[in-house]
Order: structure tokens, then C-alpha cells, then sequence
């Protein structure tokens, strides 16, 4: 008897499609969060920490980030060794830190509320930590990736610190 050939692909196999819907999705949202940030014509008024950036930074530097995030997320998603659950509870941190970092801008930017932003982007690097090490214990690549995103939530916590205190 012959085989008969098939046309199924895995379903752990990614393909371009996917990782593209995962990086535009989550860049789309970086793209609405700085929209919701406003112009920022009011930040460069304020008095700023030292090393904080220009508004065209912040820009350019979230939507690298979401990128990376989405790129993250998907090897997460994809991840063929991880029960259904574990992935489930993966998405849930990312979304709800995700969130958190949404908000961030029309806080910070838009409203001028330094102390809130500092407190609020605080709570949001406590769940992207929370979730790094969910990622790590997932996929070594999605948590370096993470890692980068992580520690640009610190100093955006320290640009809103150092607001708040020279406010």
C-alpha cells in the first residue's frame, strides 16, 4: 500500500504569518499608547531627571519594544514543551502588565500626573518582573528579549521619580 501524503503542518511550527500578527498586534497597541500620550509638548517644560530623553525617543524606543515584546510573547505562545495552563496563566501576566504600560502614557504625558505615573509604571514593573521569569522558565530567548523591555519600565520609572520630586 502507499502513503498517502498529507498536507498538515504542525501545529507548533510557526510560520511568518503568526509571528507577524504577534509583533503588529502588540506594536499597533504601542502605536495607540503614544497616540494616548499626546504630543508632549508639556514634558520638555518640566524639570527632568538627569539622562531622561526626548519625547521623539520615547517614541521611536516603544515601538521597538513592542516589537520585541510580541516577538517574545510569540515564542511564549509557540513554546511545544509548555502544558496549556502554564501558557494561560504566561498570557494573562503579559496582558495585564501590558496594560499597565498602555495606560502609562496618557498618565505621565497627557496628564502631567508624575507621582500617579511613578506609582502606576512601580506596579507595572513588579508584573513585567513577575512575568520575566515566566518567560525565562519558558523560553530563553523570549526572556532576554523580556529583559530589554524590563529595564527600559526602570528607567521610565525613574524618569517619573525624578519628575515627580524636582516638580
Amino acid at each position: 500500500m502507499e502513503k498517502i501524503k498529507t498536507n498538515k503542518r504542525n501545529f507548533f511550527a510557526p510560520t511568518y504569518r503568526q509571528v507577524l500578527v504577534f509583533i503588529v498586534a502588540t506594536t499597533v497597541l504601542g502605536f495607540l499608547s503614544s497616540i494616548g500620550g499626546g504630543y508632549m509638548k508639556e514634558y520638555l517644560s518640566w524639570n527632568r531627571p538627569p539622562f531622561s530623553a526626548l519625547p521623539i525617543c520615547y517614541f521611536v524606543t516603544r515601538m521597538i519594544l513592542y516589537a520585541l515584546i510580541g516577538v517574545a510573547l510569540f515564542l511564549v505562545y509557540r513554546e511545544p514543551t509548555r502544558r496549556k495552563y502554564n501558557r494561560n496563566i504566561d498570557l494573562i501576566c503579559f496582558y495585564t502588565q501590558l496594560t499597565f504600560y498602555f495606560f502609562f502614557p496618557l498618565f505621565f504625558f497627557r496628564f502631567g500626573m508624575a507621582i500617579f505615573s511613578a506609582v502606576w509604571i512601580g506596579i507595572a514593573i513588579v508584573l513585567a518582573i513577575i512575568t520575566l521569569v515566566r518567560f525565562f522558565a519558558n523560553n530563553t530567548t523570549a526572556g532576554v528579549l523580556y529583559t530589554i523591555y524590563t529595564i527600559w519600565l526602570m528607567y521610565l520609572f525613574y524618569v517619573a521619580l525624578g519628575c515627580a520630586l524636582l516638580a
